[in-house]
């Protein structure tokens, strides 16, 4: 069997999908574990008094739980984690609109026997998994391969995720390619030795993107060219 050569990794909102839809989903179900596990706190951005763009959902939970002022172990954050990840897959059942161009490529990509991909995202693995699954595009991605918001920040997400690629086919990737819509997902591709590729889909027009890095419009329209970059390889 042909191993691949070529990982794709893709952050999750505004990237492959719109990340605003199940935003009130996603911070409820934060305010619920927390509020049930360490005492009542309110939704984390007016909680927190500050954005959480960009976070790691692990270190957003963890910052609740600091402001409440509570210690507590590492069992009782991890309990905390999946429970967030409970209440969310429970209350999240609105599609989240899935971006120009996506789902083509994600069915080419997932043809191709030299490529792999996989998702390097802030959220916690179920709750990005299940958004993937609601917008339909989940399939896609054949061995749920990825990096999560279970660690530091998304540099670290971005190297887990090829991490965990290379470790299930036993091999070392030739190139590895990164896909995200913010500045800090392309830092985290270059943090990781990936190629980045940045695409103006998210919810905030950035004037400029860290540099190297290639740019799209989204990949609908620039298809081939993103194409072109994967056959170069």
């Amino acid at each position: 069997m042909t191993k691949p050569t070529t990982y794709v990794s893709f952050d999750i909102d505004g990237t492959l999908v719109l990340g605003h839809n199940a935003l009130k989903e996603h911070h409820g179900a934060f305010q619920r574990a927390v509020s049930e596990m360490f005492g009542e706190c309110g939704m984390p951005i007016p909680f927190l008094g500050h954005p959480v763009d960009g976070w790691m959902d692990m270190k957003i939970i963890e910052a609740m739980i600091k402001k409440l002022g509570v210690e507590y172990t590492p069992e009782q954050l991890q309990k905390c984690l999946s429970l967030s990840e409970d209440y969310y897959c429970a209350a999240a059942t609105q599609k989240s609109e899935v971006l120009p161009g996506i789902e083509h490529l994600l069915q080419v990509l997932s043809e191709m026997p030299n490529v792999e991909i996989g998702i390097a995202s802030g959220n916690l693995p179920r709750i990005a998994w299940h958004k993937l699954e609601l917008s339909g595009i989940a399939k896609y991605f054949k061995n749920k391969l990825g990096g999560f918001g279970v660690v530091e920040n998304r540099n670290e997400a971005v190297k887990a995720s090829r991490k965990n690629a290379e470790e299930f086919h036993h091999t070392t990737f030739k190139t590895h390619i990164h896909v995200g819509d913010t500045p800090s997902d392309i830092t985290a591709g270059q943090y990781a030795g990936a190629i980045p590729v940045a695409v103006r889909t998210g919810l905030t027009n950035w004037e400029s993107f860290p540099q190297p890095c290639h740019e799209f419009k989204n990949l609908d329209v620039d298809f081939n060219e993103f194409m072109k970059l994967i056959d170069s390889q």
